[in-house]
């Protein structure tokens, strides 16, 4: 069976800052193209 993971992203005008529950990891992405590119690598 697979794993739930949960993914909160606050986000502002230049950044997203991003948190996964239950792994506690905690990432901060450019709030353009390229980091949104980034975000979606990140979390596949």
């Amino acid at each position: 069976m697979g794993k739930n993971l949960f993914i909160g992203i606050d986000v502002s005008k230049a950044i997203l800052d991003v948190g996964v529950i239950p792994t506690e990891e905690v990432k901060r992405f450019t709030n353009d193209a390229d980091g949104c590119k980034a975000l979606i690598s990140w979390l596949s």
